[in-house]
């Protein structure tokens, strides 16, 4: 990374934080101004002290005026008091930074947040930040917090400090002191000391940046080892299987792969702050020298020799502080860089915005023309010139083989990937046109892998705070929930799962899986996609869901995929899926008189499980057992 694209970031990294919140980064400018004058104050008090005493004035002249700066500095520690509110400030901030994140991963394409490289600079972004504190986070507080106090402490006392030089001793005797640039070669000497000291830092700083990446990758996975750890829901395989002590080894790496980083780097440290004393230790006595003659000389007095010191000491120190900052932020810009990457992942599905035709009868034409597709970095097509159309109101069975294209048939579906080739059309316009999020609205999704969240039962199932609770019951009702199962406390205010609240109710897969169904009946969209709905269910809870499918679904386009082919049944078309084509269509009737066709081979491998082998009639019930379908290697 070269030095200018690294202030190119830098740059960047500001704008990012003035665009986030302008009045945070205001107001600590404010509040990093009023820190930096109560220590400037204090050094004009002494000064002000010894003035008067050597002028001889009276003791209450020399009280009043120290009585006057106390009370200012009083005033100005009391303003100071607002450090608190510029911690406030910074944590809101650091909030709204991640939020910036949170935002993006929400609202980026699917096919972006889905890609590898996209999961991968987001782990290293947060590896980087929660491991070791390098990010925007810690940019962020370091540069409005004592970078920008320094800056202003630097500020003040070098405007005042740099007046020190230009004070030439009046004394003839000593005239030819003015000819020597002794103070020139104290404030080059000072100067060179801090950038030189910068320099060092930010060497030490870059050394640990590219161990961190050295190592980050390892990390990753001890990262996710952590995780798992404090998952409750997961800790029993770790317990039943003897887990514990290949997981514990593997945090222990992970922890001593970045202590022995912090070891190295705080050692280079300690010999940049040797740097530092030594530089801070010769500057204040060349200082102490040449103040001497200026007070000998009578060109600064010696009160003014105080208040200059004291000016030094600020100098300096506000001096290394600042070069400090400026340092750690800038070594930074590898992880700002990174941020700044994720912020600018494409997002072109949400560029169109023609709204789509509310319809109360559902009168919507879907279809698709010579549809084909093909993963990110792969070179197998996944569907193959797929054309058909999908009637409102039909029940449609999707079958096929592990994959045959099932899935990705249903992404391209509902957008959350687009075509490589050919078109998705809604009433006959290709559905990139429409609003992104309006197309959306019109699909009821359970997928096989849904998820539920630590939330009320009711916010579950209604994907938001404002809920209708009466259509929210009808829904799990219709689902086939079983109120009466579950100790719902607090009715359908009962979070699920005890995350968040002691009274939380866990659910068996069954459950969970009918209020997944409930969440898609309660949108009411008019395209409902049901990917292994049963998977989960008991044969009674199963059997009642099939005998009320026409009701569930309605007037409703379902697309119904399951591995269970009897529930095919109970549609009015069944596509069958193999390798990316759709290889027949037709009613289940049909398609098992076809004893050449594939479905009759898919149904023949599953039925065989129901059948009675001769050999086991001894068992219980004269039958083999029944596993699904999927376990049989056969159809996913």
């Amino acid at each position: 990374m070269t030095f200018k694209n690294r202030w190119s970031i830098y740059g960047q990294s500001l704008k990012i934080l003035w665009q986030t919140d302008k009045k945070t980064v205001f107001l600590s400018l404010i509040v990093s101004f009023i820190e930096a004058l109560p220590v400037i104050f204090g050094v004009v008090l002494l000064a002000q002290v010894v003035a008067g005493l050597s002028a001889g004035l009276p003791f209450q002249a020399v009280f009043l005026r120290t009585l006057f700066w106390s009370a200012l500095i009083f005033l100005l520690e009391l303003l100071k008091s607002g450090d608190a509110y510029k911690t406030y400030l910074l944590e809101n901030l650091s909030l709204k930074l991640k939020r910036n994140i949170c935002e993006k991963s929400l609202t980026m394409d699917f096919e972006t947040l889905e890609h590898p490289s996209t999961y991968n600079l987001y782990r290293e972004m947060e590896e980087r930040q929660n491991f070791t504190g390098r990010g925007i986070l810690s940019f962020a507080y370091s540069l409005l917090s004592y970078t920008t106090e320094s800056f202003f402490t630097l500020l003040i006392t070098g405007v005042s400090f740099v007046v020190f030089f230009f004070k030439n001793t009046p004394d003839a005797a000593h005239a030819g002191m003015n000819y020597v640039p002794w103070n020139l070669l104290v404030l080059g000497t000072l100067i060179l000391t801090l950038i030189s000291g910068a320099y060092g830092l930010l060497k030490i700083l870059d050394y640990e940046g590219k161990m961190i990446e050295e190592v980050t990758p390892g990390s990753r996975f001890g990262s996710y080892v952590m995780n798992q750890v404090l998952n409750y829901q997961k800790t029993k395989s770790l317990r039943l299987f003897n887990q514990t002590p290949s997981f514990l080894s593997e945090i222990r790496r992970v922890l001593k792969s970045y202590q022995t980083i912090a070891e190295k780097t705080g050692i280079l440290l300690g010999q940049a702050g040797i740097f530092f004393g030594l530089g801070d230790f010769i500057l204040l006595a060349a200082l102490l020298i040449a103040c001497g003659i200026k007070v000998q000389t009578g060109a600064i007095t010696l009160s003014e020799m105080v208040y200059y010191l004291g000016l030094y000491r600020l100098f300096n120190s506000s001096g290394i502080m600042f070069v400090q900052g400026v340092a750690r932020t800038y070594a930074l810009t590898p992880e700002l860089a990174l941020y700044q990457q994720y912020l600018a992942l494409p997002d072109p599905k949400s560029q169109t915005h023609i709204p789509i035709e509310k319809r109360q009868d559902r009168a919507y034409a879907l279809s698709l023309r010579d549809v084909s597709f093909t993963y990110p970095n792969t070179n197998r097509e996944a569907l193959h010139h797929l054309s058909l159309d999908l009637p409102m109101g039909k029940k449609i069975a999707i079958v096929g083989e592990n994959g045959s294209g099932k899935t990705t048939f249903i992404k391209l579906l509902t957008r959350l990937y687009d075509p490589s080739e050919g078109e998705i059309r809604l009433n006959g316009f290709d559905i990139k046109k429409y609003d992104y999020e309006e197309y959306r609205s019109l699909f009821s999704v359970v997928f096989q892998d849904f998820k539920l969240f630590c939330l009320p039962l009711d916010e579950n199932v209604a994907c938001s705070k404002e809920v209708d609770s009466m259509r929210c019951k009808r829904a799990l009702e219709e689902a086939g929930f079983d109120f009466a199962k579950h100790n719902l406390a607090q009715g359908l205010k009962t979070y699920l799962y005890k995350d968040f609240s002691e009274n939380g109710v866990e659910l068996s897969g069954g459950e969970a899986q009918k209020i997944a169904l409930a969440r898609a009946l309660c949108k009411d969209s008019p395209i409902l996609i049901l990917d292994e709905p049963t998977a989960a269910l008991d044969p009674l809870s199963e059997m009642a869901l099939y005998e009320r499918f026409s009701e569930i679904t309605g007037d409703r386009l379902a697309l119904y995929i399951s591995h269970r082919l009897a529930s095919c049944r109970f549609c009015d078309e069944i596509l069958v899926f193999k390798q990316g084509r759709i290889v027949q269509r037709g009613t289940h009737e049909r398609l098992l008189a076809d004893a050449k066709g594939h479905y009759y081979k898919l149904w023949h491998a599953q039925a065989s499980y129901y059948e009675k082998s001769p050999k086991q009639d001894s068992t219980p019930s004269g039958l083999t057992k029944m596993p699904h379908l999927e376990d049989s290697g056969v159809i996913q």
